[in-house]
């Protein structure tokens, strides 16, 4: 459809990413992505102060009501129980008990509210229209998934080339499955999809940007910056919008790019305080052995260039793997080599140069080149710099995992 010209890319990619993002939304059990636990108490909290109703209890627990543990934490294997519980739960709330209990998590830190914005709207009218622990659950995917076909949407759509290999970066079974969870993940590879699209759009098509232009690039940079600090890097792109684009005045035009790099950077400073400051404090675990800190790694650059080495060396085909697909933890599903290897082949296939389409030129693919480098090494840092990860006897970096790198593939 898409060869013969019969079909937009960006109508294809709603028509597939809908069928089989309803598919993961309801035979993914609750809780079964990674960290899904967290990111459903925090959305809750949210909705919990926009309803006006108890949000933490003394220990700074989440409060939840009861009866939205139909469907605990505990459950997050998924399995035929857990479909049980699914299509066997009322749509409604037969239970007008209000009592709240701890949903024993606290609020993640240094995350903004409008990385929850679907799923909170979700659960707000979820318990406002007085619907099931599931369907409560269900809602607050179902919305993250439709917003995040939206923006790919308008972000396919946009983005002057690459077209076919955004769709599939998109479509991806780990990009599918964070889409359709209460994950910021959602949020986050929308607002980054969209920034890069509208970023490429304004650099080689538009001809004159306008404030309205400036505004969703603030808008969308600031959601994904605080949440994974090192896509920062992504705002550098911005590099490529010709000055003459912004202003006829070229010191006007830099300040404007300085402006919104220095909002990220603020941005960044207030939601990741206590993590910067973390990283920067030495670290002796229980058993004594300490962690990696900056003046461990300046004073030892050695020792750390070999550790980055294992780490490549040993995990770099974990980590692509994990870009289309992996072993899920929680729900004990591989998927197979094939079908990943499979997403790789038709990303190739999606690269290769039609007719009449946009090429970027040398120095552009070199800074979209040191913008993924940029990413990937900044990942592996700041994992580095985990004091629960990796310490000075660790034969390699842990913690990092294939999905990070989701937008440097881009």
């Amino acid at each position: 459809g898409i060869m013969k010209k019969k079909w937009k890319i960006e109508t294809l990619f709603v028509i597939i990413c809908t069928v089989f993002g309803v598919l993961y939304t309801v035979f993914w059990s609750p809780y079964a992505c990674p960290d899904e636990h967290f990111h459903v108490g925090t959305a809750y909290y949210y909705a919990s102060e926009l309803l006006g109703e108890p949000t933490v209890d003394e220990e700074g627990n989440i409060l939840v009501r009861e009866c939205d543990l139909y469907f605990t934490p505990n459950e997050i294997t998924t399995r035929q129980y857990s479909y049980n519980l699914i299509f066997s739960s009322p749509f409604f709330n037969e239970d007008t008990n209000k009592e709240f209990v701890s949903l024993r998590c606290s609020l993640l830190g240094g995350v903004p509210p409008f990385a929850y914005i679907p799923q909170i709207i979700g659960i707000c009218i979820a318990r406002i229209l007085r619907f099931s622990n599931v369907s409560l659950l269900l809602l607050g995917r179902l919305l993250a998934l439709i917003s995040y076909m939206v923006f790919g949407y308008y972000s396919i759509k946009l983005i002057p080339f690459g077209k076919r290999a955004l769709m599939i970066l998109m479509l991806g079974p780990t990009a599918i499955q964070a889409a359709a969870s209460f994950s910021y993940d959602s949020m986050l590879n929308s607002c980054a999809f969209l920034f890069i699209a509208y970023t490429l759009y304004l650099a080689y098509e538009k001809k004159q940007t306008k404030i309205g232009d400036w505004v969703v690039l603030a808008l969308t940079s600031i959601c994904f910056t605080p949440i994974k600090v090192v896509y920062i890097l992504l705002v550098f792109l911005i590099i490529l919008i010709p000055n003459n684009k912004i202003s006829q005045n070229s010191m006007k035009a830099y300040g404007v790019k300085i402006a919104l790099l220095l909002m990220n950077v603020l941005t960044l400073i207030w939601g990741r305080q206590e993590t910067v400051q973390s990283m920067a404090n030495s670290y002796v675990n229980e058993d004594g052995v300490a962690g990696y800190t900056l003046s461990t790694i300046v004073s030892n650059p050695l020792k750390t260039i070999v550790l980055w080495a294992n780490t490549i060396r040993e995990r770099s085909v974990f980590y692509l793997e994990q870009v289309f697909g992996g072993y899920k933890s929680y729900s004990k599903i591989e998927i197979s080599l094939l079908v990943i290897v499979g997403f790789y082949i038709l990303l190739t296939l999606a690269l290769v140069i039609k007719e009449n389409e946009t090429i970027p030129s040398f120095k552009e693919k070199a800074l979209f080149s040191v913008i993924s480098l940029g990413i990937f090494c900044l990942i592996l840092l700041g994992f580095n710099l985990a004091k629960d990860c990796t310490n000075i006897l660790s034969p390699c970096i842990y913690g990092v995992q294939g999905r990070y790198f989701f937008d440097g593939h881009l």
